[in-house]
């Protein structure tokens, strides 16, 4: 957030670097209220800059004698303009934004969704990107959550995404973590969006060596990981410090890592979710939108 420090790891160590830029707010043609909500709290806590993004895309007119797709361009200001409105719209409804009673700023570029909000992003060295996680239901997980995904995985600051019914800063919450750098720096970049206080779970799943023949030597290696657990924890928590007052626990389950990740976040009524966007493979696909609560969040 404004002037605040993001941590970044290299190698074996932590090191810091100072952003400047806005929480951006991405939002589609409807809903995004919970992404407007939560931003405005951020926003608030780190007296942070507010810009609020939402991309058109119209789609192509198809010529009938070729059957192939050609771009009309007359309606693109049209459109940008009707998502303009509709995006004042609710901001309107959610009250007063700033101390000066002042709308945040509003983008609408023209183009793909992920990519445009990558691109403004980068441009504004952006401190953190909230937007909406899509239904909770597993049918439509893979699908109505890939702006989210792609963006993820297209830009340098973390992203927040967050249920349509997020109501506060989150005050408990499970960090996934296999200890990679990945994870261990969606961690570092997960507490400046906790509330003071926060209850922070940090879950390790892992499995042990499954052979048709057990053997001495891998379980000597199963029982050698098992005893290191310890240790990875607090170097684990070392990275992370102290920047204001929380309460960390650590869980160690055996199973199928998003699966487990889950029941853990809904036996502690979790509030947000954290993994890293590489070294969990589909966890963090499975991740979104997926908690039982109705209020979760995933960073």
């Amino acid at each position: 957030m404004t002037h605040t420090t993001e941590r970044t790891l290299r190698g074996d160590g932590v090191h810091s670097r100072t952003t400047k830029g806005p929480i951006i707010a991405a939002v589609g043609p409807t809903g995004g209220e919970a992404a407007l909500r939560m931003t405005r709290a951020l926003a608030a806590r780190h007296s942070s800059e507010v810009l609020v993004v939402s991309a058109v895309y119209p789609p192509p007119v198809y010529a009938i004698d070729t059957g192939q797709p050609m771009l009309n361009t007359w309606p693109i200001e049209e459109r940008r303009t009707e998502r303009l409105q509709q995006v004042h719209n609710r901001l309107h409804r959610l009250g007063r934004w700033l101390a000066s009673g002042e709308e945040p700023a509003v983008e609408i570029p023209y183009g793909d969704a992920s990519s445009s909000i990558a691109d403004i992003a980068d441009e504004r060295d952006a401190a953190l990107i909230v937007m909406g996680a899509g239904p909770h239901e597993l049918s439509n997980r893979l699908f109505t959550t890939e702006t989210a995904l792609a963006t993820m995985r297209k830009v340098h600051c973390p992203v927040l995404a967050v249920s349509e019914k997020a109501q506060d800063i989150p005050r408990v919450v499970v960090i996934a973590t296999d200890f990679s750098p990945a994870s261990v720096y969606a961690a570092i970049q997960a507490l400046p969006l906790v509330a003071d206080g926060a209850i922070i779970h940090l879950v390790h799943v892992w499995s042990r060596i499954r052979t048709p023949y057990p053997l001495a030597t891998l379980r000597d290696l199963d029982d050698t990981y098992e005893r290191s657990l310890p240790a990875r924890f607090e170097r684990l928590r070392t990275a992370l410090g102290q920047a204001h007052p929380l309460m960390f626990t650590t869980v160690v389950r055996e199973g199928p890592a998003a699966q487990t990740v889950l029941e853990v976040a809904r036996a502690v009524s979790a509030d947000l979710i954290v993994a890293g966007t590489r070294g969990f493979g589909m966890l963090e696909r499975m991740l979104i939108g997926s908690v039982s609560t109705d209020r979760k969040s995933v960073v």
